[in-house]
């Protein structure tokens, strides 16, 4: 019976030693390639990390998805049990250049009166989903401001530096459809460059099948622009138009 004893005790150690073991070696294997696995939180079912994240006393939850799964930002503290899922942080950059005569004589037509259009903006013509007409933008990385990502996106997609230009702050928006890949808020800035007295002409890269400049007069015209854009497009024409 001694013996069984003592049989069982080793037992219960190795055991013990080969659990610490694999914990080890899962701590090793998640800090060397956890970044490269996508963490996914149900949707499905409001419990664990997710049942923290309330607001007015409910659980959150999370619209526009499809594939049941959350969407967003989810952060939850190493300290204690605060969780939480915010919108994904974007940016957009609204370029104005000043249009050259060959550039101008693409959107003239017969009925055009003399007064042809000198400043016009750049519009990406989008490679991914969702396709069509988009302002220059993305998403904030860890380690940016909001200004050097506006200004490293409008640098990705069209080639265009507006480190020189000083980017005016146009507005915040956040209206919860506004996107519906996933819950976003977005800094729109306008990056005039219309003191270069030479011809601008971008190109596209990253995530821009093609780039046009369009006259501010025709930038509404364009029924094609991706989520909220057309009414931050109509934002920026009205601001641009007033007195300042």
């Amino acid at each position: 019976r001694t013996e069984f004893g003592k049989m069982t005790m080793r037992l219960k150690r190795a055991n013990l030693v080969w659990m610490a073991l694999g914990v080890l070696v899962w701590q090793v294997v998640v800090s060397l390639f956890g970044f490269m696995v996508p963490v996914r939180v149900p949707s499905s079912s409001v419990s664990g990390a997710l049942s923290k994240c309330l607001h007015n006393g409910k659980p959150v939850k999370f619209a526009g998805t499809t594939d049941g799964h959350v969407s967003g930002s989810c952060w939850c503290s190493d300290y204690d049990d605060y969780c939480m899922c915010t919108p994904s942080l974007a940016v957009d950059m609204i370029t104005v250049v000043r249009l050259s005569k060959e550039q101008r004589q693409q959107f003239q037509n017969d009925d055009d009166d003399d007064r042809d259009d000198e400043l016009g903006v750049v519009i990406v013509k989008r490679l991914h989903q969702p396709f069509g007409s988009a302002i220059p933008g993305g998403f904030v990385e860890i380690g940016e401001t909001v200004e050097q990502a506006a200004a490293r996106e409008l640098r990705e997609e069209t080639g265009l530096d507006c480190s020189q230009a000083s980017p005016t702050l146009l507005g915040v928006y956040s209206r919860v459809d506004r996107d519906p890949r996933r819950p976003t808020a977005t800094v729109a800035f306008i990056c005039d460059l219309t003191a270069s007295s030479q011809t601008i002409s971008p190109h596209a890269g990253d995530d821009a099948k093609a780039t046009v400049i369009v006259p501010i007069s025709r930038l509404l015209d364009d029924k094609t622009y991706i989520a909220d854009h057309t009414r931050i497009l109509t934002e920026f024409v009205a601001y641009w138009n007033a007195p300042h």
